[in-house]
């Protein structure tokens, strides 16, 4: 596994962003054979209650772009002075050119920033915070505006209850910059590629696309049953026992190397932010690291789902804001899942800017889905 320490990077503001579209379970009653028990024994077990959703019309990128703004202006950053603008997303706007280029126009940064995606999962703020810190310090950036955000939501089924309750929507937006003051940061990260089919979009990518015929495409869409679950090559399959095992096998071990690389204990972190995957994993990970549960924030999944790249940086503004304005303390942050891939980091953070988590709303300049494909066709021709 990558094991890296950098030593004059540092987190100085993180911002978040939610939909406002607002789903609870027992609004999907029906799905559970209308028995209210068994939503709350699904919400006993693994924590998942509400979750918040985008309209068809909202991307990652317009919840993204949300909270850069905000966190641009009540820091009252200076955008010439960003020098790399990295986006990670899995629901990209378009399959080319990258989102992070259409994101570099809507925030008017400057052109000598370049811009640019990474298509990575559950795991991949920590990936991103790697990038972060190691473009600043190889003396390539001083400021990194990284964002990360998805529309997981999209990709499920309703009638899938595997899925369709867990992934809830977010986009968020954090500034990173080069330190004269020593500042470790530790990293460590790795992938186990065999199980890259545990949590997967079968269909839509360049292996397995949509065809021009649009009745080529009824294997991709067609319903799909097992058991009583509903889905399609489409979504997102998710083989949750692998998952599970993969999750309880790799990642402790994983955490404890990182704190041993570290020299760092339980005691010595203030909080352990791990992916909110669900409560039960959560807990469990942190009772197999003897951290206490009052370090293991776990209530974020409750109330915002499993929202995937956002969940980390959505659970520090959710859970950490007061501690992390207002003293210095170390982090243990942990994404893990989709790749299936792994990295987390231990990050000194000392009176940062931290957002609440803000509501999306849409500006008079929102363009609708219809009206984007009205401007295409006429710039296109018919």
């Amino acid at each position: 596994m990558t094991q890296s320490l950098f030593k004059h990077v540092k987190i100085t503001g993180i911002s978040s962003v939610i939909p406002p579209q607002e789903i609870c379970l027992e609004d999907e009653l029906q799905y559970y054979d209308n028995n209210i028990k068994k939503i709350e024994r699904t919400r006993k077990m693994v924590g998942l209650y509400k979750r918040h959703v985008a309209d068809e019309d909202v991307t990652a990128s317009d919840l993204s772009v949300a909270a850069a703004e905000r966190l641009l202006t009540e820091m009252q950053v200076n955008k010439d002075e960003i020098d790399a603008l990295i986006f990670v997303v899995q629901n990209p706007d378009y399959s080319s050119p990258a989102t992070a280029c259409v994101m570099h126009k809507r925030l008017k940064m400057p052109l000598s920033c370049p811009a640019f995606d990474v298509n990575q999962g559950c795991t991949g703020y920590t990936y991103g915070l790697w990038l972060a810190h190691s473009l600043i310090e190889g003396g390539q950036c001083r400021k990194v505006l990284l964002c990360a955000g998805d529309t997981s939501s999209k990709n499920v089924d309703l009638r899938n209850r595997v899925t369709a309750p867990i992934f809830g929507d977010a986009g968020t937006a954090t500034l990173l910059e080069y330190t004269d003051k020593e500042t470790p940061a530790y990293f460590e990260l790795g992938t186990k590629g065999e199980g890259y089919k545990a949590v997967i979009v079968p269909a839509g990518g360049a292996r397995i696309p949509f065809k021009k015929d649009e009745k080529e495409n009824a294997d991709l869409i067609k319903d799909l049953k097992k058991g009583t679950n509903t889905t399609s090559l489409k979504d997102i399959h998710m083989d949750a026992s692998a998952v599970f095992n993969f999750t309880m096998t790799v990642v402790p071990a994983h955490l404890k190397s990182l704190m041993d690389f570290a020299k760092k204990t339980p005691e010595d972190i203030e909080a352990l932010v791990l992916h909110q995957a669900n409560r039960q994993i959560i807990q469990m990970i942190g009772k197999s690291l003897n951290f206490p549960l009052e370090k293991v924030p776990s209530s974020s999944v409750e109330k915002f789902g499993n929202q995937t790249i956002a969940s980390i940086p959505c659970t520090i503004c959710d859970t950490l804001k007061e501690s992390v304005e207002s003293k210095k303390q170390k982090l243990l942050l942990s994404g893990f899942g989709v790749g299936l891939s792994w990295g987390s980091c231990i990050l000194t953070i000392e009176k940062i800017y931290c957002s609440d988590i803000y509501i999306f709303e849409k500006d008079k300049n929102f363009k609708t889905r219809s009206q984007l494909i009205k401007e295409w066709k006429e710039k296109l021709g018919e």
